[in-house]
Parts: structure tokens; C-alpha cells; sequence
């Protein structure tokens, strides 16, 4: 299980927490709102809620590391602080001095997002994210707009994506050996979750035959996906 501290809880922190919940992770929350404080302690959203300066490199150190404060005990720092901007960066140097070891910081302006570019190490070269929810959210209702088979895509590489993609009618009613998906659009299938089910099949047979309804998991080329959602 990995441990999480959050800092900052508005719409977007709280979004997140609910999630972390739900997957049993122990997470602490920090913020300078007594009343968000108390709420997520009531709502039991959070291992622990603590109201705190997390600009304060003591008040950090003595929350989020051992007794002589030598070492970081928390696996992933997640910085939310909305339109503080320098509140922000302050929290995000402090986790990267005091060894959080991987930061994940949600930006609101490119601005914001280009001074932190500096401070974390980002894929390539490290584990670090910047979240950009404007854009993210608005990428999101532009693929569904154009692409409205996908119903979840993730950026595995520059080259390819991970894909949750209800069947294009023409492979529906045919079956995977016969349609080859491998060899016409270099997709991997992963699973199928049958619109009969809700388990999805990770040993699916090649006789398996394509439904309306079902939900395809695979690992597409992004220069394949609109071929492959081409209805004809």
C-alpha cells in the first residue's frame, strides 16, 4: 500500500480524495481550512486531516517524515492548491527537499506549469506529473466528440495509447481470428468485457466473437486509432 499526503482541498482535492478512498490507500491531508479539515474527517476520507502551514518546512518535516526527521515516509506528494500560486511552488520545492519520491502538481496557467517544469523531474527522466485539468478535461470532451467509441484512453508513450473502445460496427458480429486486428491496425487486445458481464475476460480466445455492447481493452498505435474507428 503506498502513502499518500495531499495538499489542499478544493473541488479538485476532494474529487481525488474520494477516489483514494475508495482504493484503501492511506493518505494524509494537509490545508490551512479548519472547516474543509474537519469535513474530510467526518466524511472519512482520509486516513488522517490535519489543519497545517504546508509552506512550513518544520510543520512538513515533523507530518511527513521519521521522528528525527531525516527521511520522507510518504510515497507520492500531491500538491492541489488552486490559485495560490506561490503557495503552490513553495509546497512542491519543499516535497522535492524533504524526498517525496514522486510529486504530482496540478497547475492552473501555463505560467504555473512551466516554473514547475523546472523544479520536478517529469517523464523522461523521473516520475514526477504536472496536471493541467483545463486542458486534460478539454481534451477529454474533444476525443469523446470525435472519437465517441473510446470511452478511455491513457498515454502509455508518444507512440501509443492504452484504450477502452466500444466495437466499430465493422468488426461487430466477427470474430478476432478472422478479423486479424493485429496485423490490420497493430492493436493488441488485452480484454473484452461482454455486454452480458461485468468481469472482463483477460484470456480471450480467438473465436471470440464481437458484440454491440462489449468494451474492447487495448494497446493501440495512435497513428491506428482513427483507422481502426473508421466504420468502413
Amino acid at each position: 500500500m503506498k502513502q499518500f499526503v495531499v495538499v489542499g482541498v478544493g473541488r479538485f482535492g476532494s474529487a481525488l480524495l474520494e477516489n483514494l478512498a475508495q482504493s484503501s490507500q492511506q493518505v494524509l491531508v494537509i490545508d490551512s481550512d479548519e472547516k474543509m479539515i474537519q469535513s474530510i474527517n467526518d466524511n472519512r476520507l482520509a486516513t488522517y486531516a490535519v489543519v497545517a502551514d504546508a509552506t512550513n518546512e518544520n510543520v512538513m518535516r515533523s507530518l511527513i517524515c521519521s521522528k528525527d526527521r531525516s527521511k520522507c515516509e510518504y510515497d507520492v506528494g500531491i500538491v492541489c492548491i488552486g490559485e495560490n500560486i506561490e503557495a503552490s511552488i513553495l509546497v512542491t520545492v519543499l516535497m522535492k527537499e524533504i524526498g517525496v519520491k514522486k510529486v504530482v502538481a496540478k497547475v492552473t496557467s501555463d505560467l504555473h506549469g512551466k516554473v514547475l517544469e523546472k523544479i520536478l523531474s517529469t517523464p523522461p527522466k523521473g516520475e514526477d506529473e504536472i496536471i493541467y485539468p483545463y486542458k486534460d478535461i478539454a481534451e477529454l470532451v474533444a476525443t469523446r466528440l470525435v472519437r465517441p467509441n473510446i470511452q478511455e484512453e491513457v498515454n502509455l508513450s508518444a507512440d501509443y495509447k492504452f484504450i477502452r473502445v466500444s466495437p466499430p460496427k465493422k468488426i461487430v458480429g466477427k470474430s478476432l481470428v478472422d478479423l486479424n486486428l493485429r496485423k490490420a491496425y497493430d492493436i493488441n487486445i488485452i480484454g473484452i468485457k461482454s455486454a452480458k458481464s461485468e468481469a472482463v475476460d483477460f484470456n480471450v480466445k480467438p473465436g471470440c466473437v464481437l458484440e454491440a455492447g462489449d468494451t474492447i481493452l487495448a494497446v493501440i498505435p495512435n497513428a491506428m486509432i482513427d483507422k481502426f474507428l473508421k466504420e468502413n
